[in-house]
């Protein structure tokens, strides 16, 4: 049996994009104003904005992304984009079954929607996105570690 290839779709510009065993990273940049429809990713996901501005609608609740504040999703939970006036870069976190097994044994919280706006938790996505951008022998194990 084929194993599955992990790509997100961000339905955005992909700038780069990194595959560690547990997780897939994407980095994307979106147009001003754009709107994109309810749509749902196959995989549970992590995603912060690194520049300009988003707004996430997942049911009836509308959260504003302002830089770094993570948004978790569990897998196949459906929700639209609105991209601000002068457009956005995102960060993308898709973490694969076998990541989210393995997060699942010590936490439950990929299993609903959090808008996470916590000082800590903004270090940690720059932290994350800052491994990303260096990309040295190191990075996805550091990557990994951040992320869980």
């Amino acid at each position: 049996m084929m194993k599955p290839s992990y790509s997100p779709i961000t339905l955005g510009e992909e700038v780069k994009q990194f595959n560690a065993r547990a997780f897939s990273l994407t980095e994307a940049v979106y147009p001003p104003a754009l709107r994109l429809p309810r749509h749902a990713h196959a995989s549970a996901t992590i995603s912060f904005v690194l520049k300009g501005s988003c707004t996430e609608i997942v049911g009836k609740a509308t959260h504003e992304c302002s830089l770094y504040a993570p948004i978790l999703k569990p897998p196949g939970e459906a929700h639209s984009n609105q991209y601000g006036r002068t457009g956005a870069k995102c960060m993308l976190i898709e973490i694969k079954p076998e990541g989210l097994e393995m997060i699942r044994t010590f936490s439950r919280v990929l299993d609903r929607v959090s808008h996470v706006q916590e000082a800590p938790f903004y270090g940690l996505a720059m932290r994350i996105h800052r491994e990303f951008e260096i990309m040295d022998s190191a990075a996805a194990l550091s990557i990994e570690g951040l992320v869980l």
